[in-house]
């Protein structure tokens, strides 16, 4: 991962890649009698310290585990939109408090929800969206 769990939204995104990827990190499924086919913990690697590198700058790596071969995907955040502004960002962390009032709450969920949306609608045409490269 190019963070530590608790650093941006490294953690976040690690939940949603392991629902996807069945990779887990050092809390996931030991395969047991199922066997190292069903093997799903410590296949998700983080930092045990913050790196510092800000999320337009992550690099997530993913490594198949039959044949190593391996891509770097980056995440353009800043195409999305509706854009996250100083103020958005405010209101944010006052949800995130608790000290939101009702309608801050419902506007803020609206945003939110409307830039998930985004996302899912242009992953594949918005160019620069998602870039994938191959690594060796």
């Amino acid at each position: 991962m190019p963070g530590a769990e608790n650093e941006w939204f490294v953690g976040v995104f690690g939940q949603e890649i392991s629902n996807i990827t069945g990779a887990a990190p050092e809390t996931g499924f030991p395969g047991a009698e199922f066997g190292p086919a069903f093997k799903r913990r410590d296949l998700m690697d983080y930092p045990k310290e913050p790196v510092g590198t800000l999320p337009a700058k992550m690099v997530w790596i993913f490594e198949r585990i039959d044949t190593k071969a391996k891509v770097a995907i980056r995440y353009d955040l800043s195409k999305i939109k509706p854009s996250a502004t100083p103020e958005r960002k405010e209101l944010g962390a006052k949800v995130a408090q608790g000290l939101a009032n009702a309608e801050e709450v419902k506007g803020w969920q609206a945003y939110w929800n409307a830039r998930v949306k985004f996302v899912f609608d242009n992953a594949d045409t918005l160019p620069g969206l998602f870039t994938v490269e191959k690594l060796r």
